[in-house]
């Protein structure tokens, strides 16, 4: 069955395809290097933090299959690429929203508990500690939501 969109059928071109091997390539260096900073800190010899060659070679082993299957998509869509990539920016629109909401409930449930908010310290548990783990977690219920969303819809 052909993959619609408001009952026309999707078409990949050349430079769909580009533009995919573009789009996921980059997704794919950020990924590679936290590959290789989580490989660095669980995995690698201290002899070896400091080579060029080792923290390229996992990179590129990360970034080369997602520009790949950027490039598929782009020429040949369906229904399981659009759902990531729905996914993908539910994950952004999720981590933003989470973010502000967990910096919000922080706020207020300080001042409804008489938190010392002059020294700054607060603040500072807010933003580096409250707020990437709401950030973690509405990206995450994001990313679910929106990806289910376009499954759904993809038929």
């Amino acid at each position: 069955m052909a993959d619609t969109v408001r009952g026309t059928p999707r078409r990949g071109s050349p430079l769909r395809g580009l533009f995919g091997l573009v789009m996921a390539g980059t997704a794919g260096l950020a990924l590679g290097f936290l590959a290789y900073l989580l490989a660095r800190e669980f995995a690698l010899p201290t002899s070896l933090w400091g080579s060029d060659g080792v923290m390229w070679t996992i990179i590129l082993a990360v970034a080369l299959p997602c520009a790949a299957l950027g490039a598929a998509q782009g020429v040949a869509p369906n229904r399981a690429g659009r759902a990531l990539v729905a996914g993908l920016g539910g994950f952004v629109l999720g981590a933003v929203a989470g973010a502000m909401a967990g910096l919000f409930l922080g706020g207020v449930l300080g001042a409804l508990l008489g938190a010392d908010q002059r020294e700054g310290s607060f603040a500072m548990g807010l933003v580096f500690g409250l707020a990437p783990v709401a950030a973690l977690l509405g990206g995450v219920a994001g990313a679910a939501a929106m990806a289910r969303r376009a499954w759904s819809r993809g038929a």
